[in-house]
């Protein structure tokens, strides 16, 4: 394309004249004519006659058709690659899209509305990790406050590791437990001496000179100092130290009368226990000692 035609083609453009016009006075194709328009500025609506109205009007009813509920057409088009001003319906703003967005495959958002949904859904999860915090230091604190207790035996207020923690120290448990034993030891006592069934002339002493020290179970001889006696003032005896068994326990009907109490040594005691006979008793207690 020579120079001289570069210019018939500038000067028909800036005429109003169309794509054709200039193909058929050239002698070029008119994609031709249509390409060199489109690279040097001089496209758009420049053809004569009623085509520019028509076509812009084709565009505007694309445009109304897909985006109608969303978007309004202000003004800009000149062709299919043109930039044209749209304004949003809902937040009022005026921006600037490219006349492709008609295309099927195109799809046109406001930045504004986009960029304000973006801050909502930001401010949403700010507001939810708020609540849940607050939710969580909640929880912290009635947990915590569920963990300070009183002691069930001093009556101290202490910070319990676990919600079923009762005492403030094992000491107090096992003083807790002592005294509970105490105090239903003392119930069957009451109940036999209530029946008729509780000598109380029963004595350790009087078991240990009647049966010449020695322990009924396994024969041995009792040890009435093995014992030893704790900073605190506890009396904590040994398994050799004498003590009162009950032949047949209190809690399987037994009676604390002299034809049931016999002297044992306090090992042996705790090994037959209420649940083992003396037979089996015998068994466990003889392979342990040997006189």
């Amino acid at each position: 394309m020579t120079e001289s035609e570069k210019e018939t083609i500038r000067r028909m453009r800036e005429s109003g004249a169309g794509y054709g016009e200039i193909a058929e006075l050239l002698g070029f194709d008119r994609e031709r004519v249509k390409s060199y328009c489109q690279r040097n500025g001089l496209g758009g609506f420049r053809g004569s006659g009623n085509r520019q109205p028509k076509i812009l009007k084709d565009f505007i009813e694309r445009f109304n058709q897909k985006y109608s509920d969303e978007f309004e057409y202000v003004s800009g088009y000149t062709d299919c690659d043109s930039p044209i001003l749209v304004r949003c319906k809902r937040c009022g703003s005026t921006f600037e899209k490219n006349a492709q967005v008609v295309r099927k495959k195109k799809r046109m958002r406001c930045d504004i509305c986009t960029q304000q949904k973006k801050e909502a859904k930001e401010r949403k999860r700010e507001e939810q990790r708020q609540l849940s915090m607050i939710a969580k230091q909640k929880e912290e604190e009635e947990r915590e406050r569920k963990r300070l207790k009183k002691c069930n035996e001093c009556g101290n207020e202490f910070r319990a590791d676990h919600l079923g923690r009762k005492y403030c120290s094992d000491e107090c448990l096992k003083k807790h437990q002592r005294r509970v034993r105490k105090y239903k030891h003392k119930l069957k006592m009451k109940r036999l001496d209530e029946e008729g069934l509780f000598d109380e002339s029963i004595t350790l002493s009087k078991l240990i000179a009647k049966y010449n020290n020695t322990c009924y179970l396994c024969g041995g001889q009792c040890d009435s100092s093995d014992y030893t006696i704790t900073k605190e003032g506890y009396f904590i005896v040994g398994s050799m130290y004498p003590s009162i068994d009950h032949v047949v326990p209190i809690s399987k009907g037994g009676t604390h009368t002299w034809d049931n109490v016999k002297l044992a040594h306090h090992g042996c005691n705790s090994l037959k226990n209420d649940d083992v006979s003396l037979t089996e008793t015998k068994q466990l207690i003889l392979p342990l000692y040997s006189y």
